[in-house]
């Protein structure tokens, strides 16, 4: 029984991926077959079937590992280079969104989504302030509502400890395919990724800067070496650092010691920094919290998220005063003091889309406020929205820690300091709000507020 569930799923799995690449192809098959994804999903989210199913949180991370490849796959070889492709990327968007949109409808509001839909109220408004371009405007108000969404569906879907350990192991799975990719794209190179329709891909992002025929970002330097970076079926390295980070993270709670070391080896070749952060901040949390599990855990965690604030500090300051340039780092220490001063000149926001990575424009002042996700809000929405969003964020740890006092699971732990570790790291890094980077994280932290129980959805 449980094999036909599988194989169920694979083909499910399997025809989405199909069906993004078929929309791809050709301009005139897009709208049709994003159309019928948007029925399909519908479809799945409102059946009662599949109400009490962990699917919905696999088809949510399945959708956003292999969005970027199917795109490709499909506009390479029907030679397709049109700037509509970009709406294909919304597809797991578009799911995710409808699958929130199914919860609020099936189920008791609490106090946080109340919170919520205030916050999401709040931007919503914002989106219509300022002189932002739409596309700007549209994609910050994605970016900025998305978190809480997956941990709506993790929470509600992943409810219990049963379900949650599935959908590790499911991770684990979509993690080596990832790793297996992404090694042959290294060793293969531009080739390799070139026949995948990675530039395809990026002509639809209407990306400029391109080096030895691959996008610009798939190459760092590193102490003044030019590098090839482990992109995978992200089709960036940036963002896959953070899905990375995760699969190395899963591994080490599930005692996976070979692909944990395995991952780790993959993550270092991404260069991405926000992932790497991610990895060894949530690493010295586990280890230190369960080091020193015999005294009070409310004492020990805080010391943990003080001796890690203060270590980031520390090593910003290192990086920054020797090594900026080594790394490629000063873009975003030089976002940091720029959106910081822009930020005390007008707190109450300037609106959505006018700064960020997204915004290409002779103003000096609103160019130069990117590369870091939280002041790039605060210069958006202002310091009471930024100030909504964090407690927002923070607040989803809230179950996972109550669990992890009952069930003291390494899972709930790590849960626990995810979105505190999240939160710093966005500080130095845009990207971590995007659906890619943040979604598969809150999925996971809203399941492990269910860890330790054993109830039905809802309770």
């Amino acid at each position: 029984m449980k094999i036909k569930i599988i194989k169920k799923e694979s083909l499910l799995f399997a025809l989405f991926i199909i069906m993004m690449s078929i929309a791809a192809f050709a301009n005139i098959l897009l709208y049709m077959s994003l159309s019928l994804l948007v029925v399909v999903f519908i479809y799945i989210n409102f059946n009662k079937v599949h109400s009490s199913s962990i699917i919905i949180p696999k088809i949510a991370i399945t959708l956003l590992l292999f969005q970027n490849f199917s795109i490709g796959i499909g506009a390479h070889y029907g030679g397709n280079f049109s700037s509509s492709l970009s709406f294909i990327t919304q597809v797991p968007t578009i799911f995710i969104v409808i699958s929130y949109t199914a919860i609020i409808l099936n189920s008791s509001i609490k106090k946080l989504d109340i919170i919520f839909l205030i916050y999401a109220g709040l931007c919503l408004v914002f989106s219509f302030v300022g002189n932002g371009n739409i596309t700007a405007r549209i994609t910050y108000l994605r970016n900025f509502l998305i978190f809480y969404m997956a941990f709506s569906i993790g929470k509600y879907y992943l409810n219990s400890k049963t379900k949650v350990d599935e959908f590790i192991r499911f991770f684990l799975q979509l993690s080596i395919i990832a790793v297996l990719f992404g090694t042959i794209g290294i060793i293969l190179g531009k080739t390799f990724y070139q026949a995948m329709g990675v530039l395809e891909v990026y002509k639809a992002k209407q990306y400029m800067a391109y080096r030895d025929g691959l996008p610009g970002n798939f190459m760092t330097i590193f102490f003044g070496i030019w590098v090839n970076r482990f992109a995978s079926l992200y089709y960036d390295p940036v963002n896959f650092s953070y899905f990375m980070a995760l699969s190395c993270l899963v591994a080490y709670i599930s005692k996976k010691n070979a692909l944990f070391i395995i991952f780790c080896l993959c993550e270092i070749l991404t260069f991405g920094k926000g992932g790497i952060l991610i990895l060894c901040l949530t690493l010295v949390c586990i280890i230190t919290q369960r080091l020193f599990s015999k005294y009070n855990a409310k004492i020990i965690r805080m010391l943990i998220i003080v001796c890690a604030i203060f270590g980031i500090i520390v090593l910003v300051y290192i990086i920054q005063t020797h090594f900026s340039d080594d790394f490629g780092t000063y873009n975003h220490f030089y976002g940091m003091m720029t959106g910081l001063d822009a930020v005390k000149k007008n707190p109450l926001g300037h609106g959505l889309g006018t700064a960020g990575n997204l915004i290409k424009t002779a103003e000096t002042s609103r160019q130069e406020i990117s590369e870091t996700g939280l002041i790039n809000m605060a210069y958006q929405i202002g310091v009471m929205g930024t100030t909504l969003f964090c407690y927002i964020f923070l607040s989803t740890a809230k179950g996972a820690f109550k669990q992890f006092k009952i069930t003291k699971e390494k899972v709930c732990l790590m849960c626990s300091f995810l979105s505190i570790v999240l939160l710093i790291v966005s500080i130095y890094q845009e990207n971590t709000y995007t659906p890619q980077c943040i979604v598969p994280y809150m999925l996971l932290i809203g399941g492990a507020a269910n860890y330790g129980l054993q109830t039905v959805r809802g309770q």
